[in-house]
């Protein structure tokens, strides 16, 4: 499923011929005068009508919201900016496919510029503490790991150091 980001700078869409209308990826958006931002995609299938609105308000609050013949559901809700702080510039990402699989975001305009920086091209909100693994390999002698816990600075916690000197020399 192709994700299509839409820049909203100074409250408007960036670099499109209508600065409050936006239609991708299936989706249509538009900005109201008090600055809310809505983004919409309808398909009707063979149950029915399926649709999905992601709406920003101007204070930075969100709401994804699936609704289906059968049912309507929040798929998240909360602030996408720290409270207290208005909208800025920023990226709405807008996900294709099925509309009961779709997702929609927002990311300030500084993180997405990290990502890309860092050819980082997608993310998962996970609690940070926990034990990652970092890197499983097999070679003929036996394995290879590392692992790290994540509380806001890296610490090794284990390694296996049975790598055979073909694997060290690359």
């Amino acid at each position: 499923m192709a994700t299509k980001l839409v820049n909203v700078e100074n409250g408007f869409f960036a670099g499109n011929v209508n600065p409050t209308q936006h239609s991708t990826n299936g989706w249509d958006c538009s900005i109201s005068e008090n600055g809310t931002i809505t983004c919409s995609a309808v398909w009707k299938y063979s149950d029915g009508e399926h649709s999905i609105h992601y709406v920003i308000q101007p204070s930075g609050f969100a709401k994804l919201t699936l609704k289906t013949p059968y049912k309507t559901k929040t798929l998240r809700k909360g602030y996408v900016v720290p409270k207290g702080m208005k909208l800025s510039n920023g990226v709405i990402g807008l996900a294709g496919g099925y509309i009961d699989n779709r997702y929609a975001y927002y990311r300030d305009s500084s993180f997405q510029k990290f990502l890309e920086e860092h050819k980082i091209s997608a993310i998962k909100h996970e609690d940070p503490n926990q034990v990652f693994d970092v890197r499983n390999a097999q070679h003929g002698r036996g394995s290879c790991y590392s692992s790290l816990n994540s509380a806001g600075t890296i610490a090794e916690l284990s390694s296996n150091l049975d790598r055979s000197d073909d694997w060290e020399a690359r």
